[in-house]
């Protein structure tokens, strides 16, 4: 499975989860790069100038923020632990520390 189908899937699968599970997620949608920074840490992967992405990852969650015009305009927390390729499902623990 390529990296970008894979970012997919969960992507989806964690909208999914959000939507059916009433999950909330205290996103930070409009922040600027360095405000994510300074929230997520160093990112692990700097692809802002390739596809406006920047990927962090803290304890055991990963985030993924989208920029346009500068501003995040999607923002994906998912569980860095996967089986059968999917992230785990996010524990009452992980999402009350959102």
């Amino acid at each position: 499975m390529n990296c970008r189908m894979k970012l997919f899937l969960q992507s989806t699968l964690l909208l999914l989860l959000a939507l059916l599970g009433g999950l909330e997620v205290r996103a930070e949608i409009g922040a600027t790069p360095q405000q994510s920074i300074a929230r997520y840490g160093t990112p692990e992967r700097d692809a802002m100038k390739e596809s406006g992405l920047l990927y962090f990852t803290k304890g055991d969650l990963c985030t993924i923020a989208h920029f346009y015009q500068g501003h995040c305009d999607v923002l994906s927390i998912f569980s860095s632990k996967e089986s059968m390729g999917f992230p785990d499902p996010l524990s009452d623990e992980q999402i009350s520390s959102l």
